[in-house]
This record gives C-alpha cells, structure tokens and sequence, in this order.
C-alpha cells in the first residue's frame, strides 16, 4: 500500500498543475478550436491529438515504463506554469494563443515524463512531440507558406498546360484562355491538404517504415506529390470548364473537388511508400 500511496504522490503534483492550468485555460482551447474551425491553415490542431493518443495507444505494448522522474517533471510544469502566464503580458493575439498553448503541452510533458520516465522509449516519445504541432503558428509564417504553395502551383499548373498542349496566356497567377481568365487564388494554395498530407506521410513513416532516412525522405516527397495534385486538380477543372461545361468553373466539382484528387496523391505516394520499405528490406 506504501508504494501505491508513493506513485499516487509522484504523480499528484504535475497531474494537478495539468489539471489547473486546461481548466484555467478553456479560454485557450475554445480559441484553439475556433481556429481550426474557421481558418483551413490550422485545420489540423483538431487531428494531431487524436493522432498522437493513437499513436500512443498502437504502441503501449513496446514502451518501457521507468521508475518515476519527480524532478524533471516538476521543471517541465513549473516552465509551462511560467510560459502560460507570460503569455498573459503578449499584446499580440496570434503570439499569445501560440505561447499560452504551449504551456498546456509542456506541462502534459511533465505528466508523460512522470508516466514514462525521463528516459522514456522513443515509441512514447514522438507522439508527444507531435503535439508541438498543435502550437498555431503566427499568420504572418502562415502567409509565407500559403504563398509559396500558392506560387508552386501556379508553376505547375503551367507545366500541365504546356504538356497537353493547351494555349494560354499567363501574368503571374492569373490564366487567360480564349475569353476566359482563371487565377490561382490564395485559396487555391492546397494549405489544409499539405498540412495533412504532410502529417500523414509523417505518421505512416513512424509507423510503418524503420530507418530515419526513410521516414524523413517520405515525408519529405510527400511535398511535390501534393504539389502535383493541386495543379492538377486547377488544371483539371479548367479542362472541364473549357471544353465541356462553364459551369465546372464555378460548380460543386469547383468547391468540393479536394477529397478526389487526395485520393490521386494517395495514388502516387503508396507507390512510394512500398518502394521505400523494400529498400529498407534489402538493406
């Protein structure tokens, strides 16, 4: 009983400042979570939870559970405990929502360091890393990204054009096809999908492939391939809208054609996916 009563007590203090600081916090989740409802390039702060406990859940079986880290999982909450209420002093929103969710993620650290031990398994390790993606990074990095997706695109697309033959004009992201002109908007910069995919890619690599090089290299062409599917998702609408149907420009094909050309992503990247576990086989 003695022993049970000494976990109990380990576990009392971080578990306590976790407790306190997510209910004196709701303000910062419901801020997380409108957020994600409202602005696609944060969409996946509602995925990467679910995915990191499943992550967890899949490998509760390969982790070693080490005798009890009282004292670095006090540091951990104590640092959370701090960066939580600095973020209180932040003027700007944006900074303020990133540092106060941080807080909430160090001290659910400190609560897995007390669970794991200090030298947890790695296996318990990046399921916890990966809710340092939850922290929403500021608009202003947000921009860049979307502008540099929206930017590939529109150079993509243009190579898809030139390949099928198709003749068009171009003055920086806007198409002009006989009387019709189509430009590549912010809002088809593909963020939201390269976000996922991206987290997906890194997911199937920690899950299924074994070698660092593999599981970054995944990853990292999961980029190009949702590239191409953005451009070809432009280019195929365009397509349809010019020697079909107008209305393809502005139809429900136009507004909820995301979903079927993932699936050509998902087409190009399982491909690849197989190729890299072979070569992790033969190696």
């Amino acid at each position: 009983m003695s022993l049970q009563l000494e976990k109990a007590a380990n576990y009392f203090i971080p578990g306590s400042l976790l407790a306190v600081s997510i209910a004196s916090s709701s303000g910062t989740l419901r801020a997380l979570i409108h957020l994600a409802l409202e602005d696609n390039r944060y969409a996946h702060i509602l995925l990467v939870p679910a995915a990191s406990m499943l992550m967890l859940w899949l490998r509760r079986d390969t982790q070693r559970l080490d005798r009890a880290a009282f004292a670095p999982a006090l540091s951990f909450s104590l640092a959370g405990l701090i960066v939580s209420g600095g973020s209180l002093a932040i003027g700007d929103s944006d900074l303020r929502l990133a540092a106060s969710t941080l807080g909430i993620l160090l001290l659910g650290i400190s609560v897995a360091i007390q669970c794991f031990g200090i030298k947890m398994d790695r296996s318990a390790a990046f399921p916890l890393l990966l809710l340092l993606a939850c922290v929403p990074a500021p608009a202003s990095i947000m921009d860049h990204v979307v502008a540099f997706l929206q930017h590939a695109s529109a150079e993509t697309t243009s190579m898809l054009f030139r390949l099928a033959g198709t003749p068009f004009t171009r003055d920086g992201f806007v198409f002009s096809f006989r009387d019709v002109d189509i430009e590549v908007a912010e809002q088809c910069s593909g963020i939201r999908s390269a976000i996922l995919t991206t987290l997906g890619s890194i997911l199937a690599g920690q899950l299924f492939l074994h070698r660092g090089w593999t599981r970054a290299g995944f990853a990292l062409l999961s980029l190009p391939v949702l590239i191409l599917k953005n451009a070809a998702r432009i280019a195929g609408i365009t397509w349809l809208g010019l020697y079909v149907d107008p209305a393809f420009f502005t139809g429900e094909l136009h507004r909820y054609s995301g979903l079927p050309f993932s699936l050509l992503s998902v087409g190009i990247l399982l491909p690849i996916f197989s190729g890299l576990r072979r070569l992790e086989a033969k190696v």
